[in-house]
């Protein structure tokens, strides 16, 4: 009985170990890492609350300011699943970005995006064959990757003090699919306007906003603290859609 209880009370001190080390290590901070949230964006048909898909992101905010941001993306009504990876500098300057994309249980194919200088630079696989691309962009821009996450990102650069419709630059991307250049982005203009700054109420909790519209088929609320989305309603094709925050947290290291 003696052997046994000394061996009991040795396998508690080892699992006390073991839970003061797991504890040490949940509250020990990455050199890398200043910030981790993690969300959730449900999409449903606006009217009818009818779902659509859902999309789960974790933001990772770096000493030097950039923001890395990891989203998946299925999407029910189109049967299409996405993994993307998007970063930005402190400025929200794009640096890089990967998108993997999956439709009708094949992969139509997967990019990766960087920004050297004046140039975003564009590596395709798709189902046609390895594509390249190199297009040239301004100091200020953003890129459309699809999912609605980083969809904030698209009006970093407007001037609040200047204020009306402002015209902004977008490297946006078609979804990836079977013809020539369809994931290969294009630069194009859009017209941002802020509406107002409201508290807003989402499932995620309340927050305070800035209301934008973007083109004239699109209303997004962004999280003016940390400039992420909210909400967004789209009017562009077919039935209101709504794409809505429904939980956020920051995430610990160990959790």
């Amino acid at each position: 009985m003696r052997r046994i209880s000394v061996w009991a009370v040795s396998l508690l001190a080892v699992a006390a170990t073991i839970a003061v080390n797991s504890t040490a290590m949940a509250t020990e901070s990455n050199p890398n890492v200043v910030k981790e949230l993690v969300g959730k964006i449900r999409y449903t048909v606006a009217q009818t609350g009818e779902y659509r898909g859902e999309e789960d992101w974790r933001l990772t905010i770096h000493p030097d300011g950039s923001r890395t941001i990891r989203m998946t993306n299925p999407i029910k009504a189109t049967k299409i699943f996405r993994d993307v990876v998007l970063q930005v500098d402190k400025n929200y300057r794009p640096v890089q970005a990967y998108i993997s994309h999956w439709e009708g249980g094949i992969q139509r194919g997967s990019g990766f995006y960087w920004t050297e200088g004046s140039h975003m630079n564009s590596l395709v696989k798709a189902p046609n064959g390895i594509l390249r691309q190199s297009v040239e962009v301004p100091e200020r821009f953003s890129v459309g990757s699809r999912p609605q996450g980083p969809f904030s990102w698209h009006v970093a650069h407007y001037d609040r003090a200047k204020g009306g419709v402002q015209k902004l630059t977008a490297f946006t991307m078609d979804r990836v699919g079977t013809s020539v250049g369809s994931i290969l982005g294009q630069v194009r203009p859009i017209d941002v306007e802020l509406l107002d700054e409201p508290k807003l109420t989402v499932g995620a909790g309340t927050f305070d906003t800035l209301h934008f519209r973007i083109e004239k088929g699109l209303e997004l609320w962004v999280d003016k603290k940390e400039f992420i989305t909210v909400l967004l309603i789209s009017t562009e094709v077919g039935p209101a859609l709504r794409y809505e925050l429904v939980s956020l947290r920051e995430k610990t290291l160990g959790d």
